[in-house]
């Protein structure tokens, strides 16, 4: 009988071109959201918040239009069945976050967005563990009521009153529908026409946000025109945080 030959450890193979793609996505992500929380602290007051939401997404939603097409065209994405979804998709995740964000902008600040919107990896367990996707482990829960907790404490200031008797509680409470919106939307994109690719998807779910900010910006439109078209002061489309996950 021959005799076994030792096998050679197995080890974790080098990082490849999709490593490297997966992991400029996820940089490029994260400075797109913490830009867009800035955004919408420099710009508050100074440009209509649905205007400058619906021009960000129309111009998304159109840029993206090509991966859209083919996917439609190939029939990745029924369009009969998904209008619903769609819609909700671009209501949770482009809708709520962009023009009440913007609106919150006035009243809180940057740090504050960065640190509720921070929350929705947590909202998006809590959420899948009502619907019996997750199972919560003991550690799990610890973690939650740690990171809610801290994130109470440093929004507050130390000083918990501050929540309700602060005029920037309201911008708070804006961006915390915001926070559970996007964590609905986090829910619910991956689940709407999943043989379509991301940018297909993404260009829809804008399509949506757009159609959803474009009656509050109409009104804008009419009473601020100046605000909303003066060249040097709208500019809806300079941030890197224009295109969602």
């Amino acid at each position: 009988m021959d005799a076994e030959l030792p096998k050679a450890p197995i080890g974790r193979p080098a990082m490849g071109w999709e490593d490297a793609v997966a992991l400029t996505g996820f940089i490029l992500v994260a400075v797109g959201q913490a830009s867009n929380q800035v955004l919408a602290r420099g710009l508050a007051g100074s440009v209509p918040p649905f205007s400058l939401a619906f021009f960000r997404w129309s111009i998304i939603a159109v840029g993206l239009a090509p991966f859209a097409i083919t996917a439609i065209r190939d029939g990745k994405i029924p369009l009969a069945q998904n209008l619903w979804p769609i819609l909700a998709a671009g209501f949770l995740g482009m809708f709520l976050c962009g023009g009440p964000v913007y609106i919150a902008g006035i009243t809180t600040t940057a740090i504050h967005i960065a640190l509720i919107f921070a929350l929705s990896p947590i909202m998006v367990l809590l959420i899948s563990a009502a619907l019996g996707i997750e199972h919560i482990g003991p550690l799990q829960w610890l973690g939650t009521a740690l990171a809610l907790a801290g994130a109470l404490l440093i929004v507050s200031g130390g000083h918990l009153e501050t929540l309700t008797q602060s005029s920037a509680a309201w911008g708070d409470l804006l961006v915390v529908g915001a926070m559970l919106g996007w964590s609905g939307y986090t829910l619910v994109q991956s689940r709407v026409a999943p043989r379509a690719s991301l940018l297909a998807r993404v260009s829809l779910f804008s399509a949506a946000g757009a159609l959803c900010s474009l009656p509050p910006a109409l009104q804008e439109m009419w009473a601020t025109p100046a605000a909303v078209f003066t060249r040097g002061r709208s500019r809806p489309m300079s941030s890197p945080a224009s295109c969602p996950v």
